[in-house]
């Protein structure tokens, strides 16, 4: 059974939805992909960048997922150009693939 003080933490540990999988984590479980003025989609490894942000797990299915139902689009109520949408892709699956084999440089 949960203490208090495990549930107080639950519910102030900030959790964001995966666009790919609509699975709930917490937020730095997720990797950020964030609406800038001027420069388009970017991935934001900090989680830290002023904009509109979407989130993915760091698996290949989710991004696939995502890609594939133009999620990170819609959320972000955008369109893409395909070239835009393979270089976001390859660069995100760059990270996840860093993420997963435990890389502290993300």
């Amino acid at each position: 059974m949960c203490s208090p003080l495990d549930a107080r933490e639950d519910r102030l540990r900030p959790l964001r939805t995966c666009v790919g999988c609509g699975r709930r984590r917490g937020k730095r479980e997720l990797a950020r992909l964030v609406l800038t003025e001027g420069r388009g989609v970017l991935l934001d490894r900090k989680g830290k960048s002023p904009g509109r942000g979407v989130y993915l797990c760091f698996e290949a299915q989710c991004l696939e997922t995502a890609d594939k139902r133009r999620a990170v689009e819609r959320s972000l109520r955008i369109s893409l150009t395909p070239d835009q949408r393979q270089l976001l892709k390859q660069e995100v699956m760059e990270f996840i693939i860093r993420m997963n084999e435990g890389d502290p440089m993300h």
